[in-house]
């Protein structure tokens, strides 16, 4: 039996198994979107008792992270301050981080397609061998690592399931506890 081949938008034929990642980014994506799309800006700022991250903070954490993997470890381009800024890279997992202010869905949805915008790209470079190519990352800590593109696709697709199903069990407390 022969792998289906998948026509990518941006590219045309593309091969089977890089398409696959494609369609499973694509088809996460539009799912993480609609868990949040009827909170309003109050509820996708609202954090739960314990303190852990607002439904907005998980959306922007989930930009966040893709564009870092794909820009920064995939691409080999640093991210610049601005991007930095712009997509809080302090803000997920530091407790001292200025809490994200209340924005509207609409601002959520512009980062996460901002940042898939540039994945897509980079996805027309890629063909089912390069998904064993390495790319090297060297850790806060000095500690080196290599992690194959096949990895870290599976990664960012596991990290926004992840993130996704929080945002539903925060969509649950939301809407059981009123909160508007």
């Amino acid at each position: 039996m022969t792998a289906k081949r998948i026509d990518l938008p941006e590219r045309g034929t593309q091969e089977p198994q890089v398409g696959l990642f494609y369609i499973m980014q694509q088809e996460l994506r539009g799912r993480t979107k609609s868990a949040a799309a009827d909170l309003t800006p109050t509820q996708l700022a609202w954090k739960p008792d314990d303190g852990g991250n607002s439904a907005g903070e998980l959306l922007l954490h989930i930009a966040e992270a893709e564009v870092w993997w794909i820009k920064q470890v995939c691409a080999g381009e640093a991210l610049t301050t601005a991007e930095q800024d712009d997509y809080r890279t302090e803000l997920y997992g530091d407790p001292s981080a200025p809490p994200l202010a209340e924005q509207p869905f609409e601002w959520f949805v512009d980062k996460l397609d901002e940042t898939r915008r540039f994945t897509m790209v980079w996805y027309t470079t890629l063909s089912d061998l390069s998904l064993d190519n390495t790319r090297p990352y060297t850790a806060e800590d000095g500690k080196a690592y290599e992690f194959t593109i096949r990895w870290i696709l599976f990664h960012l697709l596991e990290h926004e399931a992840g993130h996704r199903a929080q945002i539903l069990s925060l969509r649950r407390i939301i809407k059981n506890r009123k909160i508007v």
